[in-house]
């Protein structure tokens, strides 16, 4: 399964999971990592400055979620590498108390954000189509976290049927205690930089953790870095958590207004009107179609895709026009 803006991505024991919706919902899918289940500890606060041993530094690792009332918000940043696409899916997750959820979801190689959550409202642009997409009744997912004995990374939407009276449900969840509990071979920790330190270790399957820390901030995981085993990149890495952090008041703004002056073509569609799979493709299609822009050599694997020789003219002047407006619209967010 190639779909669903990236493939989904495997180490080793690593495997697919399909994921669908409830009577009340559906839920596309954007990612997913799985791998063995360990049982999970109790999180442990922040403590103050100190000597760290090993064992202290793991038994920082905390669950992440937006429930937690000691967040009056969250900023969360990660980078998901694909193996089969020239390029890295970034993303920004924010949250906040009083103004709700949003997430924003970047191609690496320039850094424009092709799918987008705010005010219950997700758009998604596909070079390869002649408008923006545009779902309402939208609400947020994004989870690291343990499903039976699956651990799992994933971006996605979710929505209420049409006419549905159900509330919006939004999830930010990370569970990095029983990541680390995972952690089990080879730990390393080093100080650094004042109170901060470098932990590092291996799973049993040769998967490699690097995490740096500092035990004196709420969330005392700053960064994390997850690669598969013998390789210098990491497959996916969170580049920033923090919690109760001034957030701008603009990224859960969606500027509808501002894309239409600007000259965007945007069509307005319900899930319902499109089907699951059909959805999955769409938003698997946008980094090939991103990536082959960047690598031309790469477009004759499209072709099963509908895309032909023909098309690449319009497709890289609507990409270079639309991708630049997406970018100053959404700037630093």
């Amino acid at each position: 399964m190639a779909y669903i803006h990236s493939s989904i991505c495997q180490l080793k024991k690593f495997f697919m999971k399909k994921f669908g919706g409830t009577n009340l919902t559906q839920r596309v899918l954007f990612a997913a990592l799985i791998f063995s289940f360990i049982p999970i500890q109790a999180a442990q606060p922040g403590q103050p400055a100190k000597e760290f041993s090993l064992s202290e530094l793991k038994g920082l690792s905390l669950i992440i979620s937006a429930e937690n009332p000691e967040y009056s918000s969250l900023v969360i940043e990660a980078v998901l590498s694909q193996p089969s696409i020239k390029t890295a899916i970034g993303y920004r997750v924010y949250y906040s108390k009083i103004k709700g959820y949003a997430l924003y979801v970047h191609d690496m190689m320039d850094g424009t954000p092709f799918f987008l959550i705010a005010e219950e409202k997700a758009l998604l642009f596909d070079p390869s189509k002649e408008e923006l997409i545009l779902f309402q009744d939208i609400g947020l997912i994004f989870e690291l976290g343990m499903e039976e004995d699956e651990l799992r990374f994933v971006s996605a939407f979710e929505t209420r049927k049409e006419g549905s009276q159900q509330q919006i449900i939004n999830t930010v969840k990370i569970d990095l205690v029983s990541i680390f509990k995972k952690v089990v071979a080879n730990i390393k920790g080093e100080r650094i930089d004042g109170d901060r330190y470098i932990l590092s270790g291996e799973t049993e399957l040769g998967s490699v953790c690097v995490a740096e820390i500092d035990p004196s901030v709420v969330i005392p995981f700053l960064r994390i870095g997850f690669y598969s085993k013998g390789e210098s990149r990491p497959l996916l890495s969170f580049t920033r958590l923090e919690a109760n952090r001034s957030i701008d008041n603009s990224v859960f703004q969606f500027p509808l207004k501002d894309l239409m002056e600007r000259g965007m073509a945007i069509k307005t569609v319900t899930v319902d009107q499109v089907p699951f799979v059909d959805l999955m493709s769409l938003m698997g299609r946008i980094l090939f179609v991103r990536s082959a822009l960047a690598f031309p050599e790469t477009r004759k694997d499209l072709v099963q895709l509908g895309i032909k020789d023909s098309d690449w003219p319009e497709i890289e002047r609507r990409d270079k026009r639309v991708s630049q407006v997406l970018r100053e619209v959404f700037q630093g967010r």
